[in-house]
C-alpha cells in the first residue's frame, strides 16, 4: 500500500503568491488575464501625478501666491504621492503577492481621500474667488517685480497675486489650470476606487486560495496519519502468521 502524497495537490507552498501561475509568467499582459486593467490603472495614475506635477510648476511661473491657487494640501504633495501608488499598482499587477496587496489597498485609500480634499476645498473656495474678481491692476513693486491686485466682491480687501507677468494670466490661465486640476482630481478618484476595487477583491481571492490550500493540506495530513497504522497493522500481521506448509502424503496401497 502507498502513501498518498500532496505533491500532485493543487496547493500552492513558498513565498510566491497563487497568482503566478504558468499562464502569468508566460503571458504577463496577456488579453485574458485580469491583472492587465490593475496596470492600465496604474499607469493612467502615475500620468495623472506626473500632469499635476507639470500643472504645479506652470502654476509657478505665473505666480508666487500659490496660497490662492490651491488648498491646505500643496499641488506636489498629491502628485507625488499617486505617482508613487501608481508604481505601487502595477508592481501588484505584476507581482501580487499578499502584503504587496494590501500596500497598494491602503496607498489608494490614501490617494482618494487626499484628491477628494483637494477637490472639493478648490472647487468651493478656491474657483469662486476667481469667478468674482471684477476689477485687476498690473503694478511693479520696488524690486521690479510684476504684482497684479484683483478686487473681488465676496471678499474685503484686494487679493494680490506676486510674481505675475501681467493680470491677465490670474484672470485667464491660472482659472483655466486650476479648473483642469479639479477635472483631474474627480477622474483619478473614479481610476483609483477602480484600482481599489479590483485589489480588495483578489485580496479575497487570495486569502480563500489560502484557507483552502491550508484545508488541502490538513486533509493529506490525516489521509497520512489514518493509512500509517494501516500499513502497519497489515505488516505486523504478515508477519505473525508464518506460511503453513501443507504437506501431502501418497500412500501406496500394496494388494496382496
Amino acid at each position: 500500500m502507498t502513501r498518498p502524497s500532496s505533491v500532485g495537490s493543487g496547493s500552492t507552498v513558498g513565498s510566491r503568491s497563487v497568482f503566478s501561475s504558468l499562464h502569468h509568467k508566460v503571458h504577463p499582459c496577456g488579453c485574458v488575464h485580469p491583472y492587465c486593467t490593475l496596470a492600465a490603472s496604474g499607469i493612467v495614475v502615475i500620468l495623472t501625478g506626473l500632469l499635476q506635477l507639470c500643472m504645479y510648476f506652470s502654476l509657478r511661473t505665473l505666480t508666487a501666491s500659490l496660497h490662492y491657487t490651491e488648498g491646505p494640501i500643496p499641488t506636489y504633495v498629491n502628485a507625488i504621492t499617486l505617482v508613487f501608488t501608481g508604481a505601487l499598482v502595477i508592481l501588484a499587477a505584476r507581482h501580487p503577492e499578499k502584503y504587496l496587496l494590501m500596500l497598494t489597498i491602503g496607498g489608494c485609500v490614501v490617494c482618494i481621500l487626499l484628491c477628494l480634499t483637494a477637490a472639493i476645498v478648490t472647487g468651493m473656495h478656491v474657483l469662486p474667488l476667481f469667478s468674482t474678481f471684477h476689477s485687476c491692476n498690473f503694478s511693479m513693486d520696488a524690486s521690479s517685480q510684476g504684482q497684479c491686485t484683483c478686487y473681488s466682491q465676496a471678499q474685503e480687501g484686494p487679493v494680490s497675486f506676486i510674481g505675475a507677468p501681467n493680470c491677465r494670466v490670474i484672470e485667464m490661465n491660472i482659472q483655466n489650470i486650476v479648473i483642469t486640476m479639479c477635472v483631474l482630481y474627480a477622474f483619478v478618484c473614479t481610476v483609483l476606487v477602480f484600482s481599489f476595487s479590483i485589489g480588495c477583491f483578489w485580496l479575497g481571492v487570495h486569502q480563500q486560495h489560502s484557507s483552502m490550500s491550508q484545508a488541502s493540506v490538513l486533509h493529506d495530513d490525516t489521509s497520512r496519519l489514518e493509512a500509517g497504522p494501516q500499513h502497519e497493522s497489515d505488516d505486523a500481521s504478515s508477519q505473525a502468521d508464518p506460511p503453513v506448509r501443507v504437506l501431502r502424503v501418497s500412500r501406496h496401497a500394496s494388494l496382496d
